[in-house]
């Protein structure tokens, strides 16, 4: 028994977007009456591949201790893409139970839609002033976890963007070197209101794994790389319409088709889970009013 519930959390821990699509069939409190017996660093990205409606039902039906469980077990933009789905005073119950810097990224995240570049930017990249030396930087590179940065970014004291040097060349570099001598001075940068189908396009991902961001008065925000706005972008073509329309009968009829076998999938993972289930028959009515399509 405990081999069949440990394969249960593999499966949402490998697949969290096929689990998403099987749980978004079942009512909220179905869903989160499984989650909420698992893992926070599991259900983090099955609740953040739902659908934004079916997510925010659900969410509401969680403890704030376990949200802020599942959110400090997401990366940032993946956690600020979550709580988009919540109403301004969930989120900021939410935010204050976090620490002010964790916080101050998320509500930073949170000022932009999910489709643009800004709402998917690291605003906490490692920068550095341009005046330092080149021995200078890679001290303070030492302190720092920089693992898989492929150039830092030059930000003067009116947080405008000086220029990029790339680690390689960094790391060739004479101790007593500007580092301002190895910078280009022009580098290609995105926009944070950039749309995400824009920014994919943009040829510097020829060369680049990552860009800079910049704000309306020219400003350094941060990074954004090129597998987050592909991944956010695979998102949000995968998602179709929040709300069934008045023409979706034949989707709708398949959901009801499938309703079947997978309540009694639900069924099954909850008796492993050891959790009391009501046999509501597989008829039985989702309070969220809502399915997805097959």
């Amino acid at each position: 028994m405990e081999s069949r519930v440990e394969l249960a959390k593999v499966y949402l821990d490998k697949r969290p977007g096929a689990a998403a699509h099987v749980l978004e069939t079942l009512s909220p409190p179905e869903t989160t009456a499984l989650l909420q017996e698992l893992p926070a660093r599991i259900c983090g990205p099955v609740l953040a591949a739902m659908h934004s409606h079916y997510a925010a039902r659900c969410l509401t039906l969680l403890t704030t201790e376990y949200l802020v469980n599942v959110v400090q077990h997401l990366s940032s933009q993946r956690a600020a893409s979550l709580l988009r789905v919540l109403a301004p005073a969930q989120q900021d119950a939410l935010l204050h139970r976090l620490s002010a810097h964790h916080a101050r990224t998320l509500r930073f995240l949170l000022s932009y839609s999910g489709n643009l570049v800004g709402a998917w930017t690291d605003p906490n990249a490692v920068t550095i002033s341009p005046g330092v030396s080149v021995g200078e930087t890679r001290q303070r590179l030492q302190q720092l976890e920089t693992g898989g940065i492929q150039r830092l970014f030059l930000v003067d004291a009116e947080h405008q963007l000086k220029g990029s040097v790339f680690m390689a060349a960094l790391f060739q570099a004479q101790d007593e070197m500007a580092i301002e001598r190895l910078a280009d001075t022009a580098p290609l940068s995105l926009r944070a209101r950039t749309s995400l189908t824009v920014a994919e396009q943009h040829n510097g991902w020829i060369q680049f794994i990552e860009m800079p961001v910049i704000g309306r008065a020219k400003e350094f925000i941060g990074v954004v790389t090129y597998q987050n706005i592909h991944r956010s972008l695979q998102e949000l073509r995968r998602r179709p319409a929040e709300m069934p329309g008045k023409n979706d009968e034949m989707i709708n009829g398949l959901s009801e088709v499938l309703r079947a076998g997978v309540h009694g999938a639900w069924v099954t993972w909850m008796e492993l889970l050891s959790i009391p289930v009501e046999d509501k028959g597989v008829n039985h009515e989702h309070e969220s009013g809502y399915h997805r399509g097959a």
